[in-house]
């Protein structure tokens, strides 16, 4: 993202997934989110790592059919408002992936609102987007009450500059203000959400990115952000003949989690591994990378690209089943037939 932004005669096309490129301010999400799940600084109390399948399974349970199937995977979660009340302990109706001893007390139902929350600065300006609804099944690495390094790592040898090995102590207002600094130093030049792109667009380039709807690490909507920043520059004209999103149900970062997640995009693995991530073809229906190749020398705009879930995660058990993935804000819509095949989907705006 930032070679096409400060370099555009580079390259012709680029498959982004996930990208970290808003770094300051997703370095400063990762130690915000568990400051808020750390006992000296949660608003509420620490809710233990061991909670959070039960959590997952309760938010798919309520989300999982919004999109008309129900197969375990929330097709978009920006239409998921679950009522996780039912998690608490003494609640009128208690869910049935909790009990007595697994509820949640009053004051971790605190915790647990507030990292549902987008982040935002002490006078409500936003700072960065939360974890999606279906993203709780890899909390146990992402919200854990200890900051994922590389966040912790930015503020103290990039901002600080600090030289030594040391550890991140700060709380919430103290976070704020080291992000402040960040903002205004940016050491390294290393944020790349500069949403003129017309260099790279005015040449032919072609941009492709894509980001797993349940992402635990990178929270699915930081694409959304840069997405929509794009759109407003350019003043919400269509930019499909250069730029599209791809948002993948249920994808957690760069491969892996419940859903379907191989198209041939970035972080694929050799099939000695278990090959995630590999298309089921060779072609620019079902892999990414060929669809934008064929866009960059063809012009062929990818319209869909048919994504596989293998058997227990894993290539030489065949598929499980096929999904559509669309450009957003288009999403994969059932129109009958063989759920478990891609072409019993369309795609389209829900309504």
């Amino acid at each position: 993202m930032k070679s096409i932004q400060k370099y555009p005669e580079d390259y012709d096309g680029v498959v982004a997934g996930a990208p970290a490129q808003w770094w300051t301010h997703l370095s400063g999400f990762l130690v915000h989110v568990n400051l808020l799940n750390a006992e000296n600084t949660t608003p509420g109390a620490v809710i233990p790592t061991s909670f959070f399948p039960a959590l997952f399974d309760e938010v798919t349970t309520q989300c999982d059919e919004i999109d008309g199937v129900k197969d375990g995977i929330i097709t978009n979660p920006r239409r998921c408002i679950p009522d996780l009340s039912n998690l608490a302990c003494g609640a009128n109706t208690t869910s049935a992936f909790v009990n007595s001893s697994t509820c949640l007390s009053e004051q971790q139902v605190l915790t647990l609102e507030a990292i549902r929350k987008n982040w935002t600065s002490s006078t409500g300006e936003f700072l960065f987007t939360t974890v999606e609804p279906g993203s709780e099944f890899g909390w146990n690495g992402s919200v854990t009450g200890v900051p994922y390094q590389v966040g912790s790592d930015y503020f103290l040898y990039q901002v600080l500059n600090r030289t030594s090995k040391s550890t991140l102590s700060v709380n919430e207002t103290e976070l704020q203000a080291l992000l402040k600094i960040a903002d205004e130093t940016n050491p390294g030049d290393i944020d790349a959400m500069n949403p003129d792109l017309r260099p790279f667009f005015n040449r032919g380039g072609k941009l492709m990115q894509f980001h797993g709807f349940g992402d635990p690490l990178i929270p699915a909507g930081s694409s959304l952000v840069y997405y929509e920043k794009i759109r407003s520059f350019f003043n919400h004209t269509d930019l499909s003949d250069s730029y599209n999103v791809f948002m993948v149900p249920g994808m957690a970062h760069c491969r892996d989690g419940p859903g379907a997640n191989a198209f041939g995009g970035s972080g694929q693995r050799d099939t000695s591994l278990g090959g995630a991530g590999q298309s089921l073809k060779f072609d620019a229906e079902y892999d990414m990378v060929l669809a934008t190749i064929d866009w960059v020398e063809k012009g062929r705009v990818p319209k869909s690209i048919v994504t596989t879930r293998w058997k227990n995660s894993n290539i030489t058990n065949g598929p499980e089943y096929t999904r559509l993935l669309c450009p957003y804000p288009q999403e994969g819509i059932f129109k009958g037939g063989d759920e478990k095949n891609a072409t019993s989907y369309v795609c389209g705006v829900r309504t």
